[in-house]
């Protein structure tokens, strides 16, 4: 014969219930790979600062002219054996924005393969206007190469500013 009467069993509160639900996402797969996720992308993005820090971090082998007194100090009245790349720029241009950073790689380079022989430089064209005129400076950016070999007013590169031409012509008169 069978039992008609059922044991009556509570029912659950509701608060009872929220911790179920609680644990049921506490124990889901679904945060746990949303924080592997999480922490991997943090991973990349601090390791693409570091690396980019390193790149920004590098000493600059460029030497900021400001003032005709430090340009004849450097250049006219320097180490004779020793070589001036100078960059004339104007503040602003794009033609001068654009070659910065490679003029930056070019002089890091050539201080570290020729230390005691080479200095690198740039100068504010506009702001020592009578110093590019009496160089020739007409137009910017203007790469000159002062020191031996070079005459009174240095030596101008004609032709585009692409680095590897550069080096090698600053390698030629080495």
């Amino acid at each position: 014969m069978e039992n008609k009467f059922h044991l009556h069993q509570p029912t659950a509160s509701p608060f009872s219930l929220l911790a179920q639900e609680k644990r049921k996402v506490t124990h889901s797969y679904l945060p746990t790979l949303a924080n592997m996720l999480l922490r991997r992308a943090a991973v990349v993005v601090v390791a693409a600062l570091l690396l980019a820090a390193v790149a920004v971090a590098r000493p600059s082998s460029v030497i900021d002219i400001q003032g005709e007194h430090i340009f004849r100090q450097l250049v006219t009245d320097g180490d004779e054996r020793k070589l001036t790349l100078l960059m004339w720029y104007a503040a602003g241009s794009p033609a001068c924005d654009a070659l910065r950073r490679p003029y930056a790689d070019l002089g890091y380079r050539l201080k570290q393969k020729y230390r005691a022989l080479v200095n690198i430089a740039k100068m504010d064209a506009p702001r020592y206007e009578g110093l590019a005129r009496a160089h020739g400076v007409t137009t910017f950016p203007t790469v000159t190469l002062f020191g031996p070999g070079c005459g009174e007013g240095g030596l101008t590169f004609e032709g585009y500013a692409d680095e590897e031409e550069v080096t090698e012509w600053v390698e030629a008169h080495i």
